[in-house]
């Protein structure tokens, strides 16, 4: 699941991350289920789409931004943290990670072509300046 460095952080490696962006995206589908008849008794359901996809992006933005985890990270036992004493940018991390899971071939390029030599940390864990760390106790 994660991996040491140096006796340091347990980094949390790929899969793991991608399972729980998948368990995240079940829950807002089943989330959005019951809401479809809603939306559809308005004239106006552009401005609920738009409501339901900022609460979307806020989810994934300010859980982070707050030290908190989603509900697939708790799942999956991790966390988003800031790398070091910068400020993380966490929003550009959701663009990042939310640009190349779209872009799946990008996405399976970034896991085998564009991580250092630290297992468990990749591009958009560089350029925005956070890290994916396990909460999970080891012995």
């Amino acid at each position: 699941m994660s991996t040491a460095i140096k006796d340091g952080p347990k980094y949390v490696g790929f899969f793991w991350r991608a399972i729980a962006l998948a368990l995240d995206n079940f829950f807002w589908i089943i989330l959005q289920i019951p809401l479809v008849p809603f939306f559809n008794q308005f004239e106006n359901s552009e401005l609920l789409t738009a409501v339901y996809l900022l609460a979307f992006l806020a989810y994934f933005w300010l859980l982070p931004k707050f030290g908190r985890a989603t509900l697939g990270q708790y799942m999956m036992g991790y966390r988003i943290v800031p790398a070091d004493e910068s400020r993380p940018k966490c929003l550009w991390r959701l663009a990042y990670v939310c640009g190349t899971a779209i872009m799946w071939p990008l996405f399976l390029f970034s896991w085998f072509m564009l991580r250092n030599d630290d297992i468990g940390i990749y591009w958009w864990d560089r350029k925005s300046s956070t890290r994916a760390v396990s909460t999970r106790q080891t012995n």
